[in-house]
């Protein structure tokens, strides 16, 4: 989705002479990113880089050029990482990667510029008006639910991080952090006061829902004036994660009359400690969000609503399928058959079961598969010794596997494996007449 540009020299043109670029105050990043681009000005920087505004001669546009400090390992990755996952997403409510340019321990992120300030800048200015909340909600979950079909968290959803282009259009940026949605394990990384409390365990599985809880201490602070959470001055994730259980939980309904009572239900629903007490997805807002104000909501939703929501019927009847942790064989060929009435593509359906499995905490597809490898393996002379039933037993309890799925498995690969030598003994009387 982007391009990867090696160090280039500088051209003397008469746009940019050599001598005197190398002179000026921003010659590492001029020759970083070549001739191309006009360095203007710094418009910010932190531990890790700067931020510069410039201009694309050759297009003769306005762009913002992310340089990290010169350094190798994980902070160079988290960079490259945020181009990436931003070249793979298309929406107009999310900052826009145009190119990245490497070399050596250097990187650049070519992105759009932004001039109208962040959301954070915004909320300081005074209390915001009920339908421009209301508008930011939906341009803030019709950003996420796109991420989230491309399976992306973005784990990092705050105000500063919610921009505004010139004509006052929201622009959710910096995936620096972002995760796949199937991240068999995270990484705790965030800033406190927004990460829900799931993402603050170590290897705890993160999902889409982590991001509807920022967003919703987000919307929360527009509506109230303050979070929800009082989790104090806090120097560790630990101590933050200590503070968020037993901090008192504050309702938008001292704000009521102010917005619609739906709209503060929503909020404070997606504000819930606990995952299983959110919403399901940003689609799932976003069909409220259409109820509230549907002119508005039309062609966010109309993006959004009937591939989630086909999606959502299906993540329901898998969760009814995995009730007793066992998908049958019978129950398997009718999830096969409801994907296809639901034009959901079999890749697309493994991947929506194996969020449902680490929801449920059951054994994940991979885990089943594994077991079932070895099975076969064990049980290939279409007997199980001792042994191989003290063998399984054990790599089941390893995996999580249910004494029933176990069984399972073992009585259809035995049966597998039976059916194969009568097809042989069958087989064999047919080839020797023909001899």
């Amino acid at each position: 989705m982007f391009r990867r540009a090696r160090r280039r020299k500088l051209a003397k043109d008469r746009t940019q002479g050599s001598g005197a670029e190398q002179t000026g105050p921003f010659p590492a990043v001029r020759e970083l990113v070549g001739a191309r681009y006009e360095i203007q000005r710094i418009l910010g920087s932190g531990a890790f880089g700067i931020v510069y505004q410039a201009r694309d001669l050759r297009l003769g546009r306005a762009v913002a050029i992310k340089c990290l400090k010169p350094m190798s390992g994980q902070g160079f990755e988290d960079l490259l990482l945020e181009a990436r996952v931003a070249a793979q997403l298309d929406h107009p409510n999310l900052a826009t990667v145009f190119d990245v340019v490497e070399a050596d321990d250097q990187c650049a992120v070519i992105m759009a510029y932004l001039p109208g300030g962040s959301l954070q800048d915004r909320m300081g200015a005074g209390p915001i008006a009920g339908d421009r909340i209301l508008e930011w909600s939906q341009q803030i979950f019709g950003a996420l639910a796109s991420a989230h079909r491309a399976r992306v968290v973005h784990r990092d959803v705050k105000p500063a991080n919610v921009l505004f282009d010139a004509n006052g259009h929201l622009q959710l940026s910096d995936f620096g952090i972002a995760v796949e949605t199937l991240a068999a394990e995270s990484i705790p990384a965030g800033t406190p006061n927004y990460m829900a409390p799931e993402q603050m365990i170590s290897g705890q599985p993160v999902d889409q829902r982590a991001d509807l809880y920022a967003a919703g201490i987000l919307m929360f602070e527009l509506v109230v004036g303050e979070r929800p959470y009082d989790i104090g001055g806090v120097s560790s994730l630990s101590e933050a994660y200590d503070s968020l259980e037993v901090a008192p939980w504050r309702s938008t309904m001292a704000a009521s009359g102010r917005l619609p009572l739906p709209y503060l239900q929503l909020v404070d629903r997606l504000t819930q400690r606990r995952p299983e007490d959110r919403p399901r997805s940003a689609a799932a807002v976003l069909r409220v969000l259409a109820q509230l104000q549907p002119r508005v909501s039309a062609r966010v939703y109309a993006e959004t609503t009937a591939e989630e929501e086909r999606e959502d019927m299906f993540s329901d009847i898998l969760r009814f399928a995995l009730l007793d942790n066992i998908i049958s064989p019978g129950e398997r060929r009718d999830l096969i058959r409801r994907a296809e009435r639901l034009r959901i593509e079999p890749g697309r359906a493994r991947v929506i079961e194996e969020a449902i499995r680490k929801e449920l905490d059951v054994p994940s597809l991979v885990q089943v598969a594994t077991f079932e490898a070895e099975a076969l393996r064990l049980l290939s002379d279409g007997d199980m010794s001792d042994s191989d039933a003290t063998s399984l037993t054990a790599m089941a309890t390893e995996l999580g596997i249910s004494e029933e799925e176990k069984f399972r498995i073992q009585d259809r690969v035995l049966l597998q494996y039976k059916l194969q030598g009568t097809e042989h003994t069958i087989a064999a009387p047919n080839t020797h007449s023909r001899d």
